[in-house]
């Protein structure tokens, strides 16, 4: 895939995410240290979590990792990224858990000052296993023409 044959709206299934009580634990006992996701006495001290759950920190980096892997198996050459609009966490994740992960291209356009250059704005959501959504981020990148 080029830069040039992506289609704004078009959207993929880009991977599954395997979330798993020890790896919560170990990410959170770096990462988020908060009791909720380190164990489950602490989970059920929290009224809005009831039982051990992930990061949301850790949601988003295993949407950004795969939305990586997407990228590179295309054969889309990513120069940067340009920031991240929106994170929303809509339920918790709880282990063990697999996330569906879709990426749509919500946008792709030349730079008006670099034409040799892409942005692109996308959309990441994660979907468990039940099918609801459990969070979604909003990116842009600058890709090669």
């Amino acid at each position: 895939m080029r830069f040039d044959d992506i289609l704004a709206g078009s959207r993929y299934r880009i991977a599954t995410a395997e979330v798993e009580r020890d790896a919560v634990v170990r990410f959170a006992a770096e990462w988020d240290p908060q009791p909720f996701h380190l164990s489950d006495e602490g989970a059920r001290a929290n009224p809005l979590m009831g039982r051990l759950s992930a990061s949301g920190w850790q949601t988003v980096l295993l949407m950004q990792m795969a939305c990586d892997s997407f990228v590179r198996s295309t054969g889309l050459v990513g120069l940067a990224g340009g920031g991240v609009d929106e994170i929303r966490w809509l339920r918790p994740v709880f282990p063990p858990e697999r996330l569906t992960i879709w990426l749509t291209f919500a946008d792709a356009r030349a730079s008006r000052s670099r034409p040799e250059l892409g942005i692109v704005t996308f959309r990441l959501d994660a979907y468990g296993l039940d099918s609801t959504q459990v969070a979604t981020m909003a990116i842009k990148g600058f890709f090669a023409r």
